[in-house]
């Protein structure tokens, strides 16, 4: 097998990867994944490739991420990276709309000179931890998301929706029982989040009702979801469902479901 040959493959498999992925020759990108172009809307690695004098430039220069300044010197900025906890090696990264997102970074030594480095965006997860962090996240009552934590990063989920190329689906739970106590709510809320993806997201939106947001691959997956949901109230409250079918807002779907 020739080289033209096994880039090709190998490019051909990293594509089909979500998360971004550059494998190196030394300092420089030698190959990158469709994502990974789609992020800094680039048309080829000769196009980012101009775009910065160094890698390490791409990543915002704040004390909560790994950043150039934390480059050894003499290293690639991988190979210092590669030797901090996994819980701090996160770098910030902004689209050209000046977006800033959050990854977690995977190092993979290949073979000789080459180096894979793999970026997950955790941005929804790290914002989530930063809010139950300074407790401004969660609602008291019912132990669901708050109202106004969720509008906070409501366009952080719908970023994640089109980066992803994902549906959003947003379910509300209304609650028959119209004034419901502390302990019927946080039994309602409790049953629902061992039910559901640790990226779902229960809201309490109003004094007995909630709203469950998801983000599922397909029409089929969200019809999936929309049942699963019914089938998790089963008698205790009514359901309401929209999803997104061309890229709606959040804000959209939900005022359709109060119409």
């Amino acid at each position: 097998m020739n080289e033209v040959v096994a880039v090709s493959l190998l490019q051909n498999v990293i594509d089909t990867n979500e998360n971004l992925i550059v494998i190196f020759k030394g300092a420089k990108p030698y190959l990158v994944n469709r994502a990974f172009l789609t992020f800094f809307r680039a048309t080829s690695i000769e196009d980012f490739n101009g775009s910065f004098r160094s890698f390490s430039d791409c990543f915002v220069p704040h004390p909560s991420y790994f950043n150039r300044e934390n480059i050894v010197a003499q290293e690639h900025w991988y190979e210092t990276i590669a030797r901090y906890d996994e819980a701090e090696r996160v770098v910030s990264m902004l689209t050209p709309a000046y977006e800033p997102h959050a990854f977690s970074v995977d190092v993979a030594q290949g073979i000789d000179e080459y180096t894979i480095v793999t970026f997950v965006n955790i941005t929804q997860t790290l914002i989530k931890r930063i809010m139950i962090e300074n407790n401004a996240t969660i609602d008291l009552e019912s132990g669901a998301y708050d109202r106004k934590y969720f509008l906070h990063v409501t366009k952080n989920f719908e970023d994640a929706a089109v980066f992803n190329e994902k549906i959003v689906v947003v379910s509300k739970l209304t609650l028959l029982n119209t004034n419901p106590n502390t302990e019927s709510l946080q039994e309602f809320v409790n049953g629902i989040k061992e039910k559901i993806r640790e990226d779902d997201m229960l809201v309490r939106w109003e004094n007995n009702e909630f709203l469950l947001v998801c983000l599922a691959d397909n029409d089929e997956k969200s019809d999936a979801i929309i049942t699963k949901t019914k089938s998790m109230i089963s008698e205790k409250a009514t359901l309401a469902s929209q999803r997104q079918t061309q890229g709606e807002k959040i804000s959209k779907l939900i005022s359709t479901l109060n119409d």
